[in-house]
């Protein structure tokens, strides 16, 4: 015989202890460039052409269109601790550079051009 009682607040418990870990992760947001080296940041209005240049190029670079500044600053707190990790910024670009004035020791990876001049 099953205590469904006890089997309901077991059922609760685990409830609330995975939510508890699945709440502040998806707060954080997400880190969409894992294993790139070199990533362009662009946004809907940016990406295609971005994309299109790369393809001309014949460069092995993603182009990742992102949502919001907000996206782009966690991103960016990522590539701060990779030094391998490269990026190009043709969105987002005041974000971007508002991030190099606050870790200056990033200028060298992360560079921000207007879209015009892909």
């Amino acid at each position: 015989m099953i205590n469904l009682k006890s089997s309901g607040i077991s059922a609760g418990i685990f409830i609330l202890i995975v939510a508890a870990f699945v709440v502040p992760v998806s707060a954080h947001g997400v880190h969409v460039t894992t294993n790139e080296s070199a990533i362009i940041i662009a946004d809907n209005s940016t990406g295609k052409m971005a994309r299109s240049v790369v393809d001309e190029m014949g460069v092995n670079v993603t182009v990742y269109k992102f949502a919001s500044a907000d996206d782009v600053a966690h991103e960016l707190e990522h590539a701060r601790t990779d030094p391998n990790k490269k990026i190009l910024a043709v969105a987002y670009t005041d974000t971007v550079q508002n991030f190099i004035n606050q870790h200056p020791e990033v200028s060298s990876r992360i560079m921000v051009a207007s879209a015009s001049k892909l």
